[in-house]
């Protein structure tokens, strides 16, 4: 081989190392470029999904704020039905009608327990304005601190939540 062609063969080798150095180049610019793009859209993918997930939780929330809400609207109808029971209860005389009144508000409560209504927790309880609604103050040192001495209408909640405050009267 002449001089000529071995110069010719070494170009032509410099030739073709410098296109596979500049298609390698190319090629991990691209890869570069494409995992950058893919790091994004993995990133975007996670924040939605987090989005999704909040929005779910946000709106499995509002539906059991609804629910209990229409709930507690109804149930508060349901007490002035007890209100007055109690009431039937207080002037009857002992009977069997009086039994069957007693017997009625007993099936009313139980109904409304299976709900997860509670009656609020008053007479003789130290006063707590998230249940109880003061109607009258006495100051009598027999009783205690901040303690209701009578209830003039019963409260009830929902779970948590208050549908109906205790009317009540605290001494001290």
């Amino acid at each position: 081989m002449s001089k000529k062609e071995k110069i010719e063969n070494e170009e032509l080798e410099n030739q073709e190392t410098n296109e596979q150095e500049e298609i390698i180049a190319k090629l991990k610019n691209d890869y570069e470029a494409k995992s950058e793009e893919a790091a994004k859209n993995y990133e975007a993918l996670q924040r939605l999904m987090a989005e999704f997930d909040n929005y779910k939780k946000r709106s499995a929330r509002e539906r059991e704020s609804l629910y209990n809400s229409l709930v507690g609207d109804i149930i508060l109808d349901f007490l002035e039905i007890i209100d007055n029971l109690d009431k039937a209860i207080e002037s009857a005389e002992e009977s069997s009608f009086k039994k069957g009144i007693e017997l009625i508000r007993k099936q009313f409560i139980d109904t409304l327990k299976k709900y997860n209504v509670e009656e609020i927790k008053a007479l003789n309880e130290t006063f707590d304005p998230n249940y109880h609604e003061s109607i009258n103050h006495v100051d009598d040192d027999q009783y205690g601190e901040q303690e209701v001495i009578e209830v003039f209408r019963k409260g009830y909640k929902l779970g948590d939540k208050v549908i109906r405050y205790a009317m009540v009267k605290v001494a001290n």
